[in-house]
């Protein structure tokens, strides 16, 4: 039966996705730190600005939601690539007939694209400095890839017209590849974007008919690798 047929099918959509960034440890204590920081620097603006810092202070307050968006969803990503292998095959001849054999399995990298907002640069370089990178004169030990995965989870979840999760893909071994922090142009309007790709080990589609809470995305950070591997395993 083809899906239009059916009220209870809904064909995925392209538009209908979430990048989840799960930090740990000292990733989640620093961010946490820039967006405090961010705020307080906000308020005073606003405060300098205006030149009341009583209706400065009460008009953030009044403009900050109840019930913010859990801060592990990367609601400013555009775009992603969703993971994808490709398959080596090599030939062998046999008189006049080639056969042909599966070779080695290799995932393929994956790209999003992140428009520019608020303290994000400061967070990708501070999950680059946490994982090694030193930069300047100093030489130190180099960038660590298992430094990279103490830092967080990194999921793709693709979800319905009511915020179900319907397939999630989780990158294990992931590290950054490439990373551009856009184009300026006096001639554009357009948003500042970033774009990163990401290089991992390989991919696990996570069972689907999962809700938004059934990962505790908040209370990840600072969780062991034991822990989450637990809780992964824990999803409907």
């Amino acid at each position: 039966m083809s899906f239009w047929n059916s009220p209870d099918l809904q064909p995925a959509k392209q538009n209908r996705f979430r990048i989840v960034f799960t930090p740990r440890g000292a990733l989640a204590e620093q961010n946490a730190n820039l967006a405090k920081n961010a705020k307080k620097q906000q308020t005073k603006n606003t405060a300098q600005t205006t030149g009341l810092a009583s209706t400065a202070k009460a008009t953030a307050k009044a403009a900050t939601p109840a019930t913010p968006p859990p801060g592990d969803y990367w609601w400013w990503a555009k775009s992603c690539t969703l993971p994808s292998f490709e398959i080596g095959m090599t030939d062998y001849q046999l008189v006049n007939h080639k056969f042909k054999y599966p070779g080695m399995l290799v995932w393929n990298d994956v790209t999003i694209t992140l428009v520019d907002v608020g303290t994000k640069t400061e967070e990708i370089m501070n999950v680059l400095n946490l994982a090694g990178y030193s930069g300047g004169a100093s030489c130190g030990s180099g960038i660590s890839k298992g430094s990279f995965n103490t830092l967080g989870i990194f999921r793709i979840q693709l979800i319905d017209s009511n915020g179900k999760v319907k397939k999630s893909w989780k990158l294990d071994g992931w590290f950054y590849k490439a990373v551009r922090f856009g184009d300026l142009n006096y001639e554009s309007d357009d948003l500042m974007t970033i774009e990163m790709t990401l290089g991992y080990d390989f991919a696990v589609l996570e069972p689907a008919g999962g809700t938004t809470s059934d990962i505790n995305l908040s209370q990840a950070a600072g969780t062991t690798q034991a822990e989450a591997k637990t809780r992964q395993t824990q999803l409907p």
